[in-house]
């Protein structure tokens, strides 16, 4: 359990670096970041050989792909939650 709540919090840290450089994009072409996609991927911005619109699309995926797992490890240890406090209560129970 310890190492999933570790897992966690490097997930949510690895989270809040990304949007802070989601944000600096976001500020610097003055557009949100889910405009971005959506004009990308309908093309009605010009893919020029542009680092940074690289470097925005890989962020925005990242930032997702973070959120993913770490929705799935907060899932995970509920569930083992509910396993330690199911098993505690049939040890009450034994115990009574």
């Amino acid at each position: 359990m310890v190492k999933t709540t570790d897992r966690l919090q490097e997930i949510k840290n690895s989270i809040l670096e990304t949007q802070e450089r989601l944000q600096g994009f976001e500020e610097k072409y003055k557009i949100s970041t889910e405009e971005f996609l959506n004009h990308f991927e309908t093309e009605q911005l010009e893919h020029q050989l542009n680092m940074d619109f690289d470097e925005w699309m890989g962020e925005a995926w990242m930032l997702d792909k973070l959120q993913n797992k770490y929705q799935e490890l907060q899932e995970i240890e509920l569930c083992y939650l509910k396993i330690i406090l199911s098993k505690f209560s049939k040890l009450l129970t034994l115990t009574s």
